[in-house]
């Protein structure tokens, strides 16, 4: 079984912890090997793959392919499950959001398997995460199209290009409706902290992300790596997130859960 994934990429990050719950299972009938497809900005970039793998402890294999591997399987995109026979035949593929329920059933069929390889709890989760989904659009491309609930702004010394804003001191507002936000950011610098503002204050402990820390009354996304960081993880609702940076970084997307 293969899972084309990004380590840029939340929905990726969310079949990650799906796998996981089932590997184990699976493992009894099958090989599960992560894919990674490459980004356009970083290509295959082996820190980064690294970091991910032991940032989510990733147990199963993890593999790198050249581009002939996805047009042989008509894979297009990341976010997306294929299971294989042995002769390299295609069994079932699915891409898009969610749909775990059906890959189960369709893994079980092939597979000739009586027992689900998802425990209660863990269904209970991924209900959760498709009930996220269903609240609101997956917004990667964030500076696309602006909308009456979404809009982003960037003020101070930036420059916009097709992938990134390059921020060397200002600051980026953007407006959404969402349950969860992450950033994929660059830093061009050793060490960096983003102060972080959510509706013109600090984050609450409710709200804050995974990579959020406070220092005092003030919040902040401590920086290391080139890679997705977790800012916002709180309740449904519509927010105003501002950003405040004053060392240079890229940053290549906000994602909206």
């Amino acid at each position: 079984m293969l899972h084309f994934w990004r380590p840029t990429c939340v929905e990726c990050i969310t079949d990650i912890t799906y796998l996981k719950s089932i590997h184990g299972w699976l493992k009894r009938f099958a090989e599960l090997v992560g894919v990674v497809v490459p980004n356009p900005i970083f290509s295959y970039d082996r820190a980064m793959i690294m970091d991910s793998v032991s940032r989510y402890a990733i147990k199963y294999r993890v593999a790198t392919v050249e581009s002939f591997f996805f047009e042989w399987l008509s894979v297009k995109s990341c976010h997306t499950l294929v299971i294989v026979d042995q002769e390299g035949r295609v069994l079932y593929s699915q891409s898009g959001g969610g749909g775990y329920y059906w890959f189960e059933t369709a893994l079980r069929d092939i597979l000739g398997a009586r027992s689900s390889p998802s425990s209660d709890s863990v269904v209970k989760q991924l209900e959760d995460i498709e009930r996220a989904n269903s609240l609101g659009p997956f917004c990667s491309d964030w500076w696309a199209a602006q909308k009456p609930w979404r809009s982003f702004s960037v003020s101070g010394e930036y420059v916009l290009n097709d992938y990134s804003v390059h921020v060397n001191r200002g600051s980026i507002d953007f407006k959404y409706r969402g349950r969860r936000l992450y950033a994929f950011i660059e830093p061009l610098q050793h060490s960096e902290l983003i102060e972080v503002r959510l509706n013109k204050h600090p984050l609450r402990s409710h709200l804050m992300g995974d990579d959020v820390i406070k220092k005092g009354e003030r919040s902040f996304i401590k920086l290391d790596t080139p890679r997705l960081y977790s800012v916002v993880d709180g309740g449904w609702g519509e927010y105003h997130l501002a950003l405040a940076f004053e060392e240079p970084c890229n940053v290549y997307a906000l994602n909206v859960r």
